[in-house]
């Protein structure tokens, strides 16, 4: 029989390849209670600027009030404060410790 160039070695091996799930590490780095009234405020030590905190909305309701997660990023510091002075202020204060 005529040989047609295919050897058995020389054929694609197949190879399942399982993409291993990366696991998202949470820390509770602790709570902060905020007073009726004021906001909570994202300092950007980096880039030097304050805007009110984003937070992570859930649908469920924990013990009659609904528990709410800060979305944190880096370089930034979290303070409660009635405005963005007071909350400069206590930045101020905080870091002068």
């Amino acid at each position: 029989m005529k040989d047609l160039g295919i050897n058995e070695q020389s054929k694609d091996k197949v190879v399942i390849v399982s993409q291993a799930e990366q696991k998202k590490i949470s820390r509770f780095n602790g709570s902060i209670k905020i007073h009726k009234g004021h906001t909570l405020f994202e300092i950007n030590l980096k880039e030097k600027s304050i805007v009110a905190a984003e937070f992570e909305s859930k649908d469920y309701v924990v013990d009659g009030r609904n528990s709410l997660k800060v979305l944190e990023k880096k370089n930034c510091v979290y303070i409660p404060a009635l405005n963005e002075k007071n909350a400069l202020k206590k930045l101020i204060k905080l870091a002068a410790k």
